[in-house]
């Protein structure tokens, strides 16, 4: 490593051109994601001066960019070696070491607007990354600074400098704490809302997205109702402004729909407040003539915003949704016909009203009247047929409706297994087929036993889905859970299957336990998401064992199954409560069915840490489950207790 460094240090220093300099700076970039240990002292000067000297060089912005990329990708390292704490990989500190020179310069960076801006990534927008980054690690110690630099510019006459103050505003809301973070929104408010009215379109944007951060960072001050009305007056009218500023706008909604929604047993909330106003405009951005203008589709921006006001909406706006129902369907008809009024995106439209009908559909519930739940799935079957073939909005819409109804959905069964087939088959379509497996998991839960005529075409084929090495992985995850599903609605019926799926998720905990962390950002929630999967399926074939009245298919997995518990307790996934649950959940359930013949297990530390951590819960659910759990445990420590009197269990 410390060759290849003097080399590339050598070279880049030489300033060679072209692409021997922008490959000779990715091969930097590459030594500080894996070196991040032997990068100090003498290298990370090195690496100062190259990247600073190119960051600066504002026509090379591809190798500015790069350069940027670097300082991030320490940035990361070290907010995860902070959050982790470990003696054996600790944070050396290299950002507050060239925070000196570094914080000057990315503040700087931010003013560097260029027409490349347009695009998704530019200079600036990397530097206000970087900064916000930066922030995480530095918190109080870079705030002055960052704070005199939003004072000198914010009111500036020239643009690109107020822009700039915008952008650094939004890098310090993850670095101070909340009770800081409040008090300056609440001082900035008035400015931050004059800009989204400034002459400047570039700065309207920007102003936008600042808002949509607020929300989604610090959203306490708009829990406020002056703020929130104040806010709310200026933003809706900016809907209407060009495609980019009313896409951030979308954005800003998007946010403040999900963080404000009401808390537990709360019939209203102050969206509520502009429900039919927010939802009247965002409806019409929808259908705007440049709804899909180039790099920017505001049409799916404003359909995302509007399916989160409605999945985050209160009890009271109730008496709207038959409204938005029926404006959803009497539009989605409209799109299977000539006369649509932009045919060329028809299709388009179709994906983004079934995504909406989703939620409407199951915040209806037993309100959606099951002669017209049956019409929406006749149409949405008919553009199938429109569209010659299942589509993966079309089919979670019809999982949308079969939540609503529930267990009287068996009417329409018949209807959907066809084009449920053609989802779970769809060999090239990943997404398409996740959809048919939620479909799937939906149908199990409302129909229960009666979905059991599947079984024998659907189990092998979902174990064949999780042998076959080109399955992507999330899809396997989803097969895993829905496995569960359908063990838990068809007890006896699921029984051949066990032994087949028992020996997958054997297979499946030792792989969730061996996946190491490695440089995708997606690993971290796929490796909690798989393990998540494994123990809802185990749950759910718990109940095919009861039903079975026999243990003897379980036995040889529940040592095992214990080890496992065991290992994920101790993991990080267990600092999350939800996380928690299933694991105690599991125990409860295994200790009610095989009593005091797994006696030995149920005395390991384990099972008493988790249960007391979620005996502390601040949620309800979650204490009863631990007290049931608790009593099913100690009752199984008493002598004579089995729910399935099996003499060969165990």
């Amino acid at each position: 490593f410390f060759q290849a460094e003097d080399g590339i240090r050598d070279s880049v220093a030489s300033r060679g051109l072209g692409d021997v300099y922008k490959r000779q700076t990715q091969c930097l970039l590459e030594a500080a994601k894996n070196f991040y240990d032997y990068i100090g002292g003498p290298i990370l000067e090195h690496i100062g001066l190259l990247t600073i000297d190119s960051i600066k060089k504002i026509e090379e912005e591809d190798i500015a960019l790069i350069c940027l990329e670097i300082w991030s990708c320490i940035c990361d390292e070290e907010i995860e070696r902070q959050e982790k704490s470990s003696i054996d990989e600790p944070c050396k500190n290299y950002i507050k070491t060239a925070s000196g020179v570094l914080l000057p310069l990315l503040l700087e960076t931010l003013k560097n607007y260029t027409k490349d801006d347009e695009n998704e990534w530019s200079i600036s927008i990397s530097s206000a990354c970087c900064l916000s980054l930066m922030a995480k690690i530095l918190k109080d110690v870079i705030a002055s600074p960052i704070m005199e630099f939003i004072s000198a510019n914010i009111s500036s006459p020239d643009w690109k400098l107020r822009n700039a103050a915008l952008l650094a505003f939004t890098s310090i809301l993850n670095g101070l704490e909340k009770t800081q973070v409040s008090i300056l929104i609440e001082k900035a408010l008035p400015t931050l809302i004059a800009l989204l009215q400034d002459p400047k379109p570039q700065v309207q944007e920007t102003a936008a997205w600042t808002f949509a951060k607020i929300a989604e960072n610090a959203s306490e001050v708009f829990k406020k109702v002056e703020e929130f009305d104040s806010v709310m007056a200026h933003l809706i009218p900016c809907l209407k402004n060009g495609p980019r500023i009313s896409n951030q706008v979308c954005f800003a909604i998007h946010n403040l729909a999900e963080s404000l929604k009401p808390q537990d047993k709360d019939t209203t909330c102050l969206m509520s407040k502009v429900y039919q106003q927010v939802m009247q405009a965002l409806w019409e951005n929808a259908f705007r003539v440049d709804a899909f203008a180039e790099n920017v589709s505001l049409a799916q921006s404003s359909f995302a915003a509007l399916t989160n006001v409605i999945q985050y909406a209160s009890p009271d706006i109730l008496i709207y949704l038959n409204a938005v129902f029926s404006m959803l369907i009497e539009t989605f008809v409209k799109t299977m016909h000539p006369t649509f009024s932009n045919p060329g995106r028809a299709q388009d439209y179709q994906g983004l009203l079934c995504g909406a009908l989703q939620p409407v559909c199951i915040k209806l519930g037993s309100n959606l009247p099951l002669e017209i739940a049956g019409n929406v799935i006749n149409i949405i079957i008919e553009s199938f047929a429109y569209r010659k073939g299942v589509y993966d909005e079309g089919i979670i819409a019809l999982a949308g409706v079969i939540t609503a109804v529930g267990n009287m959905a068996n009417p329409f069964a018949a209807k959907i297994y066809p084009y449920l087939g053609q989802a779970l088959q769809s060999p090239d379509d990943t997404i398409l087929c996740r959809a048919g497996v939620g479909l799937l998991g939906d149908l199990a839960r409302a129909l229960e036993d009666k979905i059991s005529p599947l079984l024998p075409d659907t189990i092998p084929f979902l174990l064949r889905k999780l042998q076959n090495e080109e399955t992507e992985r999330n899809l396997k995850v989803s097969i895993i859970s829905v496995l569960g599903d359908l063990a838990s609605a068809t007890g006896k019926a699921f029984g051949p299957y066990l032994g087949d799926v028992l020996a997958m998720l054997k297979s499946a905990s030792t792989l969730s336990t061996e996946l190491q962390i490695d440089d995708d950002p997606d690993s971290v929630p796929y490796i909690k998401a798989l393990k998540e999967s494994i123990l809802e399926s185990y749950t759910g074939i718990i109940i095919t064992v009861k039903e079975l009245q026999t243990t003897s298919i379980l036995d040889p997995y529940v040592g095992d199954l214990f080890q496992y518990l065991n290992i994920l307790s101790g993991t990080e996934h267990a600092d999350t409560l939800d996380f928690v649950k299933l694991l105690v959940g599991l125990v409860g359930d295994l200790a009610n069915l095989y009593g005091k013949k797994i006696q030995p297990l149920l005395i390991a530390p384990f099972v008493s840490k988790i249960i007391d951590l979620l005996k502390k819960s601040a949620v309800k659910e979650y204490r009863q489950l631990a007290n049931w759990a608790q009593k099913s445990v100690s009752l199984a420590l008493k002598p004579q207790h089995s729910l399935i009197q099996d003499n060969n269990a165990i």
